[in-house]
């Protein structure tokens, strides 16, 4: 189907029972052609350089939920982070149920249910 255009790379377990790694990258623009990025205030110039890094963190990284569906967002520009935030599945489909469509995160405003179905989609490729 019409996904977005990332690089998924699944780490290898080794000898632990951690579950596989889930990190994806995504171009600023791919973002905003799937309907994920619906605003943003990042420089014109910039947009074009920027990626988003997704990272699916393990359970025991996360204090605030119970690790299920938590993602570790960073945007940046060749190696420079521009901000850092996570961003939790449960909330935002608890955010589409309630009718919210937009969240905002720093410069970027992103549609609930669109980031909600890229990131459904990453983990369901788990």
């Amino acid at each position: 189907g019409k996904g977005v255009a990332s690089d998924v790379i699944v780490g290898e377990g080794g000898l632990s029972a951690a579950p596989r790694a889930l990190v994806f990258r995504v171009s600023h623009s791919a973002l905003e052609r799937a309907g994920v990025v619906v605003a943003s205030t990042l420089k014109q110039q910039l947009q074009s350089r920027v990626k988003f890094k997704f990272a699916l963190l393990p359970p025991e990284d996360t204090t605030t939920h119970d690790g299920c569906g938590t993602f570790r967002l960073k945007v940046g520009v060749k190696g420079m982070a521009v901000m850092e935030t996570t961003i939790n599945l449960e909330e935002l489909l608890e955010h589409r149920v309630r009718g919210v469509e937009e969240v905002v995160v720093d410069a970027v405003t992103f549609n609930v249910a669109a980031l909600a179905a890229l990131l459904n989609r990453k983990l369901a490729g788990l």
